[in-house]
């Protein structure tokens, strides 16, 4: 009967890394061969390729198992403790899918010896997206003493905890997650290492829906879109743990900030949802009452896309670039924003003003469900009050 096997690529995955042999010690395969097969009479073949996801395959007769590695020695960039987990998930997944062997297989993830802090807010909870997921740690006790991360019990479980962990970390701004009512968005950056976070958003929220997903890909500073590799995985997952549509909407989807129906109007962009929930720190909350009813808060241009589009003096770019500002806009709830959008309600200073053109029992309805007279001072700056200028059509205090 054939041992098991490690098979390992030797190679870093770039060049600047040392061999995987560095690191990758005996005493350690021996930990990871006992950990998952409490046995450590073990075969290993290095192969002279470069490792991919930080991954290594433990082969035993009819069983595969995949062991996601963690970063080793000096932790530095935040994401570089699990920026190679999704790429494993993907090359798991796919073979999973692709395979004809009738293996068994199962993917893990492995703590190796590593200082620096493990163990941050942002690092918890993605380790409860891996969980979510049915990541397996195999070496929990070593790498995670004093935690152990518990998997989501819903999307907005999740949703709740990120915006916890965002309240507390005002920099950690890369994926959002809202509840529309009929299905979530998700608004994912594809940048860097943004790109395996997104994926590893859809994989985990794709595992415990409970109506459609949709991603809207938010692509800056030269990025591409989500790569191939990662929406497949996406893909198998989701099919696999679901049965639930979840749609990757191309990276060009324009969309009415009004319903999120597509629309034929390029200035209308998911970037523009994304830079709002950026700037009121990942919340839907009506400005006027306090309404954090998702499905009824909408983004409200302040200078409107119609003004922006007649602008005969402006590039598209420029054009662009004003209508996604996250500072044209503001969240309003269904009521407050068909009021603004009629000219029945403005903002002066931040202020709200009310129509006197209205009848007084109206005025006296728009005041009770006005329960807030004043944007919030931490959201207001020169720059959204130079599109409230606009939007009036006084001569803007600065150039936007």
């Amino acid at each position: 009967m054939n041992k098991p096997k490690f098979i390992i690529n030797r190679i870093g995955a770039q060049d600047r890394m040392p061999t995987v042999d560095t690191y990758l010690t005996n005493t350690i395969l021996d930990d990871i061969s006992y950990r998952i097969l409490k046995s450590t009479d073990y075969d290993v073949e290095w192969r002279e390729y470069r490792i991919v996801g930080r991954m290594i395959k433990l082969i035993d007769g009819n069983d595969i198992h995949y062991i996601a590695l963690s970063a080793n020695g000096e932790l530095t960039a935040r994401n570089s403790q699990l920026q190679s987990v999704p790429t494993a998930l993907s090359q798991y997944l796919a073979e999973q899918k692709n395979s004809k062997d009738g293996k068994n297989r199962k993917f893990y993830f492995y703590f190796l010896p590593q200082h620096g802090n493990n163990q941050t807010d942002y690092l918890k909870f993605m380790y409860r997206l891996m969980v979510t997921t049915g990541v397996i740690f195999l070496n929990r006790e070593f790498g995670l003493p004093h935690f152990t991360p518990l998997a989501f019990s819903s999307v907005k479980d999740l949703i709740r905890s990120r915006n916890d962990l965002r309240s507390r970390n005002s920099g950690n701004k890369s994926t959002y997650v809202t509840d529309e009512g009929t299905c979530y968005h998700i608004y994912g950056k594809t940048f860097g290492a943004n790109q395996k976070e997104t994926s590893l958003f859809c994989i985990s929220i794709s595992a415990i829906t409970d109506k459609p997903v949709k991603l809207y890909q938010i692509i800056d500073n030269d990025s591409e879109k989500i790569s191939d590799n990662d929406v497949e995985a996406i893909k198998i997952y989701s099919t696999n743990n679901s049965k639930y549509s979840f749609e990757i909407m191309d990276d060009t989807l324009e969309f009415d900030d009004g319903d999120s129906d597509t629309v034929k109007d390029k200035l209308r962009s998911p970037k523009f949802i994304y830079n709002l929930l950026s700037k009121f720190d990942g919340e839907k909350k009506c400005v006027l009452c306090g309404c954090k009813i998702e499905e009824v808060v909408q983004a409200a241009h302040i200078y409107p896309i119609a003004s922006i589009r007649k602008r005969s003096d402006l590039t598209f770019d420029r054009k662009f670039e004003l209508a996604t500002d996250g500072d044209n806009g503001i969240w309003l709830c269904e009521n407050h924003h068909k009021l603004f959008d009629r000219g029945l309600i403005w903002f002066e200073e931040g202020k709200i003003c009310i129509s006197d053109e209205l009848e007084d029992e109206n005025i006296v309805f728009v005041k009770q469900i006005t329960t807030i007279d004043t944007i919030e001072p931490q959201y207001i700056n020169d720059k959204m009050l130079a599109y409230f200028d606009l939007r009036t059509g006084t001569i803007p205090r600065l150039a936007v």
